[in-house]
């Protein structure tokens, strides 16, 4: 059977054809969701949007879980949800906002003559994701959700192989996978990088726009195709994904696994 998932913070959401399983950890308090997957009636067109509406959805209800776990009421849980959610906002708007100013600080001071300028896009494109990956492994916080991001591929891994589901087989797992999306992002980074060095830099920005969007969704389409290709070159064209997940990715600790193997059991049963 395959799975997918997503880490999430003090927990681990999985999602079979059928279900979809969330499973939150906080000192020592386990609990899980198991709610219907999308229906069959949904077209494979908008099968994405609802996958992505559904993991913004367990998302929030693994934040309420973990409010839950930390409040004596619903109400207070409720309070700290929208304020993680608020914070959150806030501290995203801020990225965005520095990474702009940044870039285009950098961009007038370094090539004030357009002179490369698709390339320079492209490293500093790299530089940032490099910048943000390193910062967040400084975080606890952060680190403890790479380790939870482990966690998800690790149970992943030892329910597809058939091997059963044990905490002690989980952690022998590697912390890997060739379906995670930082695979994706990788293949998309790529794929901006070679159009950055065959686009000419005197193109108008409404052409050089959609051959950077035509080469992201390439690169998707080809990376959510390797997966199913059980040959040695598209294993090695996966290696460049499954090296990048090395940085957002940590060891798990037992209870950890032992979430994960929750949200495994649930969605499986």
């Amino acid at each position: 059977m395959t799975l997918g998932g997503q880490a999430l913070f003090d927990g681990v959401m999985l999602r079979s054809a059928k279900r979809t399983a969330v499973a939150v950890t906080k000192d020592g308090v386990k609990t899980a969701v198991s709610e219907n997957a999308n229906s069959k009636a949904r077209g494979k067109a908008f099968s994405g949007l609802f996958r992505f509406a559904g993991a913004v959805r367990a998302a929030g209800i693994a934040l309420y879980m973990r409010a839950r776990l930390k409040s004596r009421t619903a109400k207070r849980a409720v309070l700290r949800l929208i304020l993680a959610l608020s914070a959150a906002a806030v501290l995203l708007f801020a990225l965005v906002y520095g990474l702009e100013a940044a870039y285009d600080a950098a961009k007038n001071a370094l090539m004030p003559e357009g002179y490369l300028i698709n390339l320079f896009d492209a490293g500093f494109l790299i530089a940032a994701a490099a910048a943000i990956t390193g910062a967040a492994n400084a975080l606890p916080a952060t680190r403890r959700l790479f380790k939870y991001h482990a966690a998800e591929h690790m149970a992943i891994n030892c329910a597809e192989s058939g091997i059963g589901l044990s905490v002690e087989n989980i952690l022998r797992q590697p912390r890997v996978h060739p379906r995670c999306g930082t695979a994706t992002v990788t293949a998309v980074f790529a794929a901006e990088l070679v159009a950055a060095l065959v686009l000419p830099s005197a193109l108008p920005e409404w052409a050089a726009e959609t051959a950077y969007a035509a080469a992201a969704v390439s690169a998707v389409l080809v990376s959510s195709r390797l997966t199913d290709i059980k040959k040695p070159w598209a294993k090695k064209l996966l290696m460049p994904g499954l090296f990048m997940q090395r940085f957002v990715t940590l060891k798990p600790d037992e209870e950890m696994a032992e979430c994960a193997l929750e949200a495994a059991r649930a969605v499986l049963k």
